[in-house]
């Protein structure tokens, strides 16, 4: 069991990280930053805990994004 721990919370690290410096355009620090605190949540060995704060981080994530301004439609022609 520690071992799939371990290896889950490395997996995000290195996934989030690469997704946030690549995808996102944010700095290395600042993608290995939500990277290890992602990995974390990830590695929660206790899988109620671990799906309590995995939900409200998701749920914060997802009001962040709605938070964020929409582009200027374009106009067609």
């Amino acid at each position: 069991m520690p071992v799939v721990i371990v290896a889950a919370g490395i997996t995000c690290l290195v996934s989030v990280a690469l997704v946030e410096h690549f995808v996102s355009r944010k700095e290395w620090g600042e993608s290995f930053a939500l990277g290890m605190a992602m990995g974390v949540l990830v590695a929660v060995p206790y899988l109620f805990v671990g799906g309590i704060v995995g939900t409200i981080v998701l749920g914060w994530a997802g009001i962040y994004e709605f938070q964020k301004p929409l582009p200027p439609p374009s106009n067609p022609g």
